[in-house]
């Protein structure tokens, strides 16, 4: 069989343009992990085309030494142990951050929520999520007023006061890993932890990150009167966002963190 010379000429154009592509494609870096009890995706674009997950992993167990509460010797969990710490600079962005967020929502963001969280089941401590705590016998030990930093220690005013960073350490993580892109000279990258994203510049085709928002189903029918549900299907897109040089949190109810009672969806961070 003979090829057309213009079937020739499109084969040609074809194999052209997706031979670019994949050169285009092939210059970015993408690094995959777990971190913090969730997964994390990087995809950025190094001038030399270097990989970078070393130095990215030693940038998170050095955030996490600091930050997370699942860690028993980061300083924020000797915090809570009562144990004497000097605090480091990642929790003292995180602790400024957070005091000035309480501040101007008047308490309704609250890192000393801890307690509050534990009792719930829904924190780094008790996991039940059948009792009833009461409330008033744990408020007393909540309020981001009772706690202070001075001289490079955190100062609590009851013992039992305890610190939960979770709604702010994973989206720091983002700032403090695409800083380490932006030291070694990448312009255009993004960074995913556990549903936190920052990205900057362009994505591998050229154009701006799009960002795709899943809808969740979820079936209710359940005979518990109480249970921790975790059955849940992706239905569709529902919105596609394109952005560059933005931090993009999503919230919501989260796929480990949805209490169901009385067929009530309570959805917990």
């Amino acid at each position: 069989m003979q090829i057309k010379p213009i079937s020739l000429l499109i084969l040609t154009f074809s194999v052209l343009f997706f031979s670019q592509c994949a050169k285009e494609n092939a210059e970015y870096t993408y690094n995959k992990g777990q971190v913090f009890g969730t997964y994390y995706s990087i995809t950025y674009l190094h001038p030399k085309r270097t990989d970078l997950q070393l130095q990215i992993e030693e940038k998170f167990k050095e955030f996490d030494n600091s930050l997370s509460t699942f860690n028993p010797r980061s300083i924020i969990s000797r915090i809570n142990a009562n144990s004497p710490v000097i605090i480091d600079d990642f929790f003292e962005e995180m602790y400024t951050m957070a005091q000035e967020v309480s501040d101007k929502s008047h308490g309704a963001f609250d890192i000393t929520v801890a307690p509050l969280v534990n009792a719930w089941g829904f924190g780094f401590g008790n996991h039940d999520h059948t009792s009833s705590p009461n409330p008033d016998t744990i408020m007393p030990y909540i309020g981001y007023k009772k706690i202070r930093l001075e001289n490079q220690r955190l100062i609590k005013e009851n013992p039992r006061i305890m610190l939960d960073a979770s709604a702010i350490a994973k989206g720091q993580s983002c700032d403090v890993i695409a800083a380490l892109l932006e030291e070694n000279g990448c312009k255009n990258y993004m960074v995913e932890v556990g549903g936190e994203i920052m990205c900057k510049g362009l994505n591998p085709k050229g154009e701006k990150w799009h960002i795709g928002i899943d809808k969740l189903s979820q079936d209710l029918n359940h005979p518990a009167h109480l249970w921790h549900h975790r059955s849940f299907t992706f239905l569709q897109l529902i919105q596609l966002l394109v952005i560059a040089d933005q931090l993009l949190v999503l919230r919501g109810n989260q796929l480990t963190n949805l209490l169901v009672i009385a067929f009530q969806r309570f959805g917990f961070r």
